[in-house]
């Protein structure tokens, strides 16, 4: 984090072309990792301000340690922190001392940590960047166009100009260089085995031996994902395989790529209706809901129709339950569970094959990776994972854990017998208690 913050946010709009990695000098930005500061907490080392200029003083003494000489720096007091005096970029240290000499329009290191960070800084100077060594000289001449951190944790930086590219590794050897028009660094790629690049203004994949994987045959590429990549062209998208052969043609309005067990989420070019596609290219359900998405730990799909209503389907398309709910509600750790909301404050409860479970109406509900909760005539019941009812409706308030740390660490000094498990907990009379598997309460302040 930097003090002023000279830069803005911006998103890419999901399934949009993707943006260039070019950086504009012209704006002279620090770019570096928060540090962990050296001094002990009493000592409460912190930056101020004075005259729009910026330094670091001990606020409990009030000495000063770095006057206030610096347009930007590094918010954490350190050994290294990258500032901007007089429109140009360097490093000092704790000491105000220069470690790198403020002559550069900008300095990137890739990691907070020293021991895995890239041996030497990314540097911008008159309009080109180079790679500096930590004191300052230059390692690589000031002649690239491009630079990047292409994969933090094997520490790779690419180096970029028009029609030549080079990946260099930790000990600066060249592990790949290519010739294309550029490589894309952005998008959602797979930085470790796979380069996105650009040749004669089509797009294709080629791996770190150089050897193309994907043909050069594309306006740009969204993803990759097991071996699918989402191709697109005027703002259509369609699905090759890795080596190019067509899944799904360049027609839709968007594929979403984070669906699970190969299904991709497909739309419309207007968004207005959605289906479900497999690796394959065949259609689970076809595009013609208004909504479409995976719930219960992905172990099922909720689709709902143009009237507003969501029915349940399993991962093959089989329809599982008719279009009765207005809402799907699950739990991303639980599989083959959910809710059904049948009109305002009616749940239902259902597993993964569609069949209810309950017969009650519930009030409402509740969902955790432990236990499932719900409410009738505003008293809470406790649900297992399996959907077995294991307690009465009778607590003012009652949930599951909010995950299976915080079960442990709340529960750890109270042991049950084998083949129970804590599960969640409620109030009675004004106390807290504990509920296992089998529906017995504890009172960690009774017992």
């Amino acid at each position: 984090m930097k003090i002023p913050l000279l830069f803005f946010a911006f998103y890419l709009i999901l399934f949009a072309p993707f943006l260039t990695a070019q950086i504009d000098l012209e704006d002279t930005v620090i770019e570096a990792p928060r540090h962990e500061s050296s001094q002990s907490k009493e000592d409460r080392v912190e930056w101020f301000k004075l005259d729009g200029l910026y330094g670091f003083k001990n606020l409990k003494t009030d000495q000063v340690l770095i006057q206030p000489e610096f347009e930007e720096i590094d918010l954490t007091f350190s050994d290294f922190m990258i500032g901007r005096k007089n429109g140009k970029t360097g490093v000092i240290n704790q000491k105000s001392e220069i470690v790198v000499p403020f002559e550069f329009q900008k300095i990137k290191t890739s990691s907070p940590n020293i021991k895995k960070r890239f041996p030497w800084l990314l540097a911008a100077k008159n309009g080109f960047w180079g790679l500096i060594e930590p004191n300052g000289r230059t390692f690589e001449p000031f002649e690239w166009t491009e630079a990047t951190y292409y994969h933090q944790t094997d520490s790779l930086v690419l180096l970029s100009k028009p029609g030549l590219q080079r990946l260099l590794d930790r000990q600066g050897k060249t592990v790949v260089e290519t010739h294309f028009d550029r490589w894309e660094t952005g998008g959602g790629i797979d930085r470790k085995k796979l380069i996105y690049a650009r040749q004669n203004g089509k797009v294709g994949l080629v791996d770190f031996q150089n050897k193309v994987v994907l043909p050069f045959e594309f306006e740009y590429l969204m993803w990759v994902k097991d071996k699918v990549v989402c191709i697109g062209k005027d703002n259509r998208y369609g699905l090759v395989t890795l080596d190019g052969l067509p899944i799904l043609p360049v027609e839709h309005g968007y594929i979403h790529s984070k669906n699970a067990h190969g299904l991709f989420g497909v739309g419309t070019p207007d968004a207005k209706k959605h289906g479900l596609v497999d690796s394959t290219g065949v259609f689970v359900l076809p595009i013609e809901y208004a909504q479409v998405y995976l719930v219960a730990s992905h172990s099922l799909v909720a689709a709902k129709n143009m009237d507003a209503k969501f029915a349940v389907f399993d991962l093959r398309g089989k329809q599982l339950t008719e279009f009765l709910f207005e809402a799907i509600i699950s739990h991303d750790n639980v599989p083959d569970l959910f809710f059904g909301q049948i009109g305002p404050q009616q749940f239902r409860l259902l597993n993964g094959k569609g069949e209810f479970l309950s017969p009650e109406v519930f009030e409402s509900v509740g969902t955790s990776p432990t236990a499932f909760t719900a409410s009738v005539g505003w008293k809470k019941a406790f649900f297992r994972l399996d959907g077995k009812q294991v307690t009465g409706f009778k607590y003012g308030g009652a949930s599951g854990f909010d995950s299976l740390i915080n079960r442990d660490r709340m529960t750890g000094n109270y042991q049950l017998p084998q083949g129970r498990t804590w599960i969640g907990h409620a109030s009675s009379d004004g106390w807290k208690i504990y509920i296992d598997s089998e529906g017995n309460e504890f009172d960690p302040l009774r017992n």
